[in-house]
């Protein structure tokens, strides 16, 4: 009897453990979505909420540029130390341009191993080259390659730079070309109304007049 009755002291102990813990991220969630509501009336964005079943986050759009912020599951049991969700941030603009890639200067290759390879044989022989950052810091944390050494440099301007060295989360990869400019977090879903400005503000200070 004493077994029983301690087993259901713990049950009802972990039940409301639980309970708690839903209501603290419901309220968080909550609380997160009033501010992300305020943000966009503030900054004169159109906010979507995607709530699917293997599709929830966000899409904002603005005149001048559109972003998403989306988890997807794959829908199947994800193997041993394995998910099924793939996340992302996504920032479009149509502005083309002559190709040019900026990202983030990782150990190992960084731009030059993982991204410039496959863009090489999408852009069917394109070459890009390298092309000087001048500001040190950002040199070293970016690399810029550009078709036209010329509308490389043109890209970058105080206010993109400022951005950029501000932002501190995963550094995104900015490409323009001949349909417009990208700029994406492979991996990351960025959630908080602080974030999300940040991340725009590199967005459109890509889009001053070169």
């Amino acid at each position: 009897m004493n077994d029983i009755l301690s087993n259901l002291i713990i049950l009802a102990v972990l039940l409301v453990i639980g309970g708690g813990i839903f209501l603290v991220f419901r309220k968080r969630k909550t609380e997160l979505d009033k501010r992300l509501d305020q943000a966009a009336r503030e900054h004169g964005w159109k906010l979507r909420r995607i709530k699917e079943p293997l599709e929830w986050g966000v899409h904002i759009s603005h005149p001048d540029w559109r972003l998403e912020a989306i988890s997807r599951s794959s829908g199947q049991e994800p193997g041993p130390g394995s998910s099924n969700v793939s996340m992302h941030t996504l920032w479009q603009a149509q502005k083309p341009g002559s190709t040019v890639m900026l990202g983030p200067r990782l150990a190992g290759g960084g731009l030059d191993e993982h991204i410039l390879r496959p863009l090489v044989q999408a852009l069917s022989g394109e070459d890009l080259v390298d092309v000087n950052i001048h500001n040190p810091e950002l040199q070293a944390r970016y690399m810029l390659r550009a078709v036209d050494p010329a509308s490389g440099e043109a890209l970058l301007n105080p206010f993109l730079e400022s951005a950029l060295l501000d932002w501190k989360k995963t550094p995104p990869l900015i490409r323009r070309d001949s349909t417009g400019i990208t700029m994406e977090i492979k991996g990351e879903r960025l959630k908080t109304p602080e974030d999300l400005l940040m991340f725009i503000r590199i967005g459109e200070a890509l889009l001053l007049p070169q």
